[in-house]
């Protein structure tokens, strides 16, 4: 049981039903118990907008999900007999998602008496398909729409917007929830933006916005976010007015590159007095967008030597932003310039470096790049592997067999995603041969895919489609036990 619930939420939740719908002896009641708190706490740690899925997982629990006879052998008139206290909502709510429709009405019309922990099963089942399983829920939701249940609909507020996506959804009554959680003062900004849920504090800031109900420090607030969304979604709400100054700088400081784009844009449209030196800070940022944007609208200001001033930057102190920025707007006269910075202790450094060579000079420097693939730093291999990836060449094979024997795990993975490139000839028997434990798996994924390009849908492992892949593959040069092996992967799997 406790293996269960270690497995993907909705998946486990559906392994946990059997014991939940269990009852009889003190000891099976302990299991049941036992159970109901796992599955308890695995809804509480997925997001509300989440439960759709769960629920037709469940649906789906009825017919080919192991041991769950007990489950789809429910009927109407046992629903209130499998509740047990502490846990009646869950219990209840779960056999809301039953397949039987009867079950579902039932379930439904307890629930309608449960507290707020009935209110996530409640929005599901009023997109119910059955008409009166439907009915029963939307009823019961529109009479908890009071003052003093508010603050439960606020975690809920996702799902709320999920469900609007059903073709059977009740858009009024959800247009009505929305408005409900709106019109209480101060909720949404003390149970919406002080979420522990990222959906919940985004469409918390959504429903502010739409209203018209954003002040200064909600917009502040939410700049404030670890999440990047929600950061984007206030980055919106920034205008260009004077009392946003401060705030688009802020924007402008963001780690997110889409943020200090909009904020860039927010100080051009405002014409802030500091916005000549934050375009010619963005000439060299490490997003392209933010380099774009900065490169126009200097220019529509005045004649910039761009590549100058990049060089100089370069000069002075290397940057992964001066160098991709240079990249953008130099040719491949500037790769003398950036060829000694291969040997630079950073390796954010070399990596920015590996990818400004392939975009300035892509045949002249392919032999310095191939080489880094062997680099013992894995976020340069990452880069080298990445840059060559479209210039593998049948005479880098001996170079390519060398480094599977690195002992660094992620170049010996590197090498052989560059093996698969190569014709498939000399690619299957290098892969193989490949014997080395820590990446056979990944040799074995690779030869299928280059089997599959060859054979389109697989191979067939018996009778004269075997002799004829033997013909095919001992055509192309691969040994016998080269063969053998490769049939033999295919007929496991």
């Amino acid at each position: 049981m406790d293996r269960c619930a270690r497995e993907d939420g909705p998946l486990a939740i559906r392994a946990l039903l059997p014991w939940i719908v269990k009852g009889g002896s003190p000891g099976e009641r302990a299991l049941r118990d036992h159970a109901c708190e796992l599955a308890g706490g695995l809804l509480r740690s997925l997001p509300s907008a989440k439960l759709p899925t769960i629920e037709r997982t469940l649906r789906r629990a009825e017919s080919n999900s192991a041991g769950s006879c007990d489950w789809w052998l429910v009927g109407p008139s046992d629903v209130s007999s499998l509740v047990i206290a502490p846990h009646e909502a869950l219990i209840l709510g779960l056999l809301s998602s039953h397949g039987h429709g009867r079950v579902r009405e039932e379930a439904v019309r307890e629930l309608a008496n449960e507290g707020p922990d009935a209110l996530p099963w409640l929005l599901v089942r009023a997109v119910d398909w059955v008409e009166p399983v439907a009915r029963q829920a939307r009823v019961a939701l529109a009479a908890r729409l009071v003052p003093s249940n508010a603050p439960s609909f606020v975690p809920l507020l996702p799902l709320v917007e999920r469900l609007r996506g059903f073709a059977r959804a009740p858009r009024s009554l959800l247009a009505e929830i929305d408005a409900f959680v709106l019109a209480q003062p101060g909720l949404l900004e003390h149970f919406g933006l002080g979420s522990g849920d990222p959906l919940v504090r985004r469409r918390a800031f959504a429903l502010l916005r739409d209203a018209g109900g954003l002040t200064d420090d909600v917009i502040a607030r939410a700049l404030d976010d670890v999440d990047p969304h929600g950061r984007l979604l206030a980055a919106s709400a920034v205008g260009s007015g004077p009392a946003h100054r401060s705030l688009r700088e802020r924007l402008w400081a963001d780690r997110t590159g889409r943020i200090r784009r909009t904020g860039l844009e927010r100080m051009v449209a405002a014409g802030d007095p500091g916005v000549r030196h934050r375009l010619i800070e963005g000439l060299s940022d490490r997003t392209e967008t933010v380099r774009i944007v900065a490169r126009f609208h200097l220019a529509q200001r005045e004649s910039f030597d761009v590549l100058g001033h990049l060089r100089s930057l370069l000069a002075e102190a290397p940057d992964e932003g001066v160098i991709s920025g240079l990249a953008s707007v130099a040719r491949a006269d500037e790769v003398p310039r950036l060829e000694p910075l291969l040997e630079h202790p950073s390796a954010r450094i070399v990596s920015a470096t590996i990818r400004a060579l392939g975009t300035l000079d892509r045949s002249a420097t392919r032999e310095l790049r191939f080489i880094l693939v062997d680099d013992p730093r894995p976020s340069v291999s990452r880069a080298a592997t990445r840059s060559v990836r479209a210039q593998v060449w049948g005479s880098d094979a001996e170079f390519l067999v060398r480094c599977l024997d690195s002992e660094h795990l992620h170049v010996r993975r590197n090498t052989l995603s560059l093996i698969a490139r190569l014709r498939p000839a000399v690619a299957l028997p290098l892969l193989l041969g490949v014997e080395d434990p820590t990446v056979t798996e990944e040799a074995e994924r690779l030869v299928r895919l280059l089997v599959r390009a060859q054979f389109g849908g697989g191979i067939d492992p018996s009778g004269p489609g075997r002799r004829w892949v033997h013909r095919y593959f001992e055509a192309m040069g691969l040994s016998a036990r080269a063969i053998t092996k490769l049939m033999r992967l295919h007929e496991r799997g």
